[in-house]
């Protein structure tokens, strides 16, 4: 079996204490039995600010880097799973101890297999054990920010809920953000507390969305409903149709009331010459009478008186004489009749010309009666005419009212469109306050919420990018850290090949400035190399010939 090449020799870094008496760097590890380890003490001292390890695959640098996770805590894994295999088999127990230097301050954890960890800090010239050193331990490493592989190997929602988590903005208000927008009054739906702000301004940008959607929607229903109404109607309302129908009316009110008259009047001409030609017949018929009592009555007396002074000498002439009187009687009689013959004429020529007259009434009564048909026929007419102008008038009406109410939608729609725009500029300043540029939350049609980086997707952004974007979000959750206990502000960065050889440097010295330390390892040809602090420039980082990328830590 070949022998383990050695690691390169470490020299001793001077001590850069942190400027707050709490922060502690990394100084040194040792590790034995450990992983790639044998059984001779590794060791690796740290710059306060960026240390890379380079090397070939199984060259240490991962086991390193997972030496310090064991020892601080950071990785739960116990430390004999990665213990290191002998060449005839046996293991031993793993030992790691790391050095930390703070300002007046020095702390020593120390392992030996699966053992409680023993830490040991000195302030000034005290020394003392640390009680309670897991619970001590978790309070000074922030085990999110320190792991970049946590969210490298986490789940694609679960990795939005990381990178959310580590973006705060406390400066956010749904208010301010509608006031911004020119959306002041807008009645939000109710929506989740607990939101990023992020996800709550794209959450408001979906409710505005969908109001200006549901506007727009009664726009169209409007204007399709005004278009119907429209449709079937002249394209303007006959004039003069209320006066042509107003003297409709008042002709046939005047017809009506003529032929009223001439009914009238005929039947009470009728009427008149019926009474006149009964009068005129009662008088003769009178008239004889009185005649014929009165010849009847004289003849009469004359005939008694001679009677009685004839009676006995001459009764033979009072037969001649009754006789001749009852001829006369006769006669008398038979003109009485004539004359009453001659009044019944007279009334039937009265009676006719009545007639007569009464039918040239009727004719001229016929003539209007057909002209207060025509017109009241034509009336008819007019009044459904009306009607339908009525009708007309009443749909117009109500189109243009639908045409007011879309001229009102279309006028929100513009406004909430405004709004949208004037929220979307919000939103990519609110971003563009963010320590990570380019982030954008939409939810889809189901509520499932998605995150771009620069438009790109997240599940489709590269390796070297996501390995830069889990190093950012370490860099965040270390950087917040606080607490009242000393505070290791540390990101282990494995993977770094992934990143673009002439970005490595930049990216490991931006992390640098924001006050961590980094520790970073990188495949590159050859035995391990650690380079440290000022030594970490992009020509050296650029320098180093990239070897396969592996799947996971060595």
């Amino acid at each position: 079996m070949p022998r383990k090449k050695k690691p390169a020799p470490t020299p001793q870094l001077p001590l850069t204490p942190p400027t707050s008496d709490l922060r502690v760097r990394l100084h040194r590890l040792t590790a034995k039995n450990f992983a790639g380890v044998g059984d001779q003490e590794f060791v690796v001292d740290f710059a306060p600010d960026v240390t890379v390890l380079a090397g070939e695959n199984a060259s240490l640098k991962s086991s390193a880097l997972a030496a310090l996770r064991c020892v601080l805590g950071i990785d739960r894994v116990a430390a004999s799973r990665r213990a290191h295999i002998a060449p005839d088999g046996t293991t031993a127990r793993p030992e790691i101890e790391v050095v930390l230097l703070g300002e007046n301050r020095e702390i020593h954890v120390r392992r030996i297999g699966d053992g409680s960890p023993e830490v040991r800090e000195r302030v000034g010239e005290d020394w003392r054990v640390v009680p309670r050193p897991v619970e001590w331990l978790r309070e000074l490493v922030d085990v999110r920010g320190a792991v970049p592989a946590g969210f490298l190997q986490a789940k694609d929602d679960d990795r939005v809920t990381m990178l959310l988590e580590a973006l705060e903005s406390p400066g956010y208000s749904r208010d301010a953000a509608l006031e911004a927008a020119g959306l002041p009054s807008f009645r939000l739906p109710p929506i989740p507390e607990g939101l990023h702000p992020l996800e709550d301004i794209e959450t408001v940008m979906a409710a505005v969305f969908n109001s200006r959607t549901e506007v727009n929607r009664q726009r169209d229903s409007e204007k399709d409903a005004a278009t119907k109404l429209l449709a079937g109607l002249p394209a303007e309302a006959p004039e003069g149709q209320a006066e042509a129908v107003e003297a409709a009316e008042a002709e046939a009110q005047r017809l009506t009331e003529e032929v009223a008259r001439g009914e009238e009047e005929a039947t009470a001409s009728s009427r008149e010459a019926s009474r006149a030609a009964q009068a005129a017949h009662d008088q003769v018929v009178e008239r004889i009478r009185a005649d014929f009592k009165e010849f009847a009555g004289v003849r009469r007396g004359a005939h008694e008186r001679r009677a009685a002074e004839f009676r006995a000498e001459v009764e033979r002439q009072i037969t001649e004489e009754a006789e001749a009187l009852e001829e006369g009687i006769k006669a008398n009689r038979s003109s009485g009749e004539a004359l009453m013959e001659a009044a019944g004429e007279a009334q039937r020529v009265a009676e006719a010309a009545a007639q007569a007259d009464r039918a040239k009434a009727e004719i001229a009564l016929q003539g209007r009666r057909q002209q207060l048909t025509e017109d009241r026929e034509r009336l008819a007419t007019l009044r459904e005419q009306q009607r339908s102008v009525e009708t007309d008038t009443h749909v117009r009406l109500t189109a243009q009212e639908a045409l007011g109410k879309a001229k009102g939608h279309a006028a929100r729609s513009e406004e909430l469109t405004a709004g949208l725009k004037g929220l979307r500029r919000y939103a990519v300043e609110l971003a563009g306050s963010l320590p990570i540029k380019g982030l954008e939350v939409h939810f889809d049609d189901k509520g499932r919420r998605h995150v771009t980086l620069n438009r790109i997707p997240l599940g489709e952004v590269n390796d070297g990018r996501m390995l830069e974007l889990a190093d950012e979000v370490s860099a965040i959750h270390t950087a917040a850290w606080a607490g009242d206990r000393p505070q290791l502000r540390l990101v282990l960065v494995d993977w770094l090949e992934r990143v673009s050889s002439r970005r490595r440097a930049k990216h490991l010295q931006s992390m640098a400035s924001s006050g961590l330390q980094v520790v970073a390892a990188v495949v590159a040809e050859g035995p391990l190399t650690v380079l440290r602090g000022e030594a970490v420039t992009e020509e050296d980082v650029a320098g180093i010939p990239p070897g396969p990328p592996s799947a996971t830590p060595a």
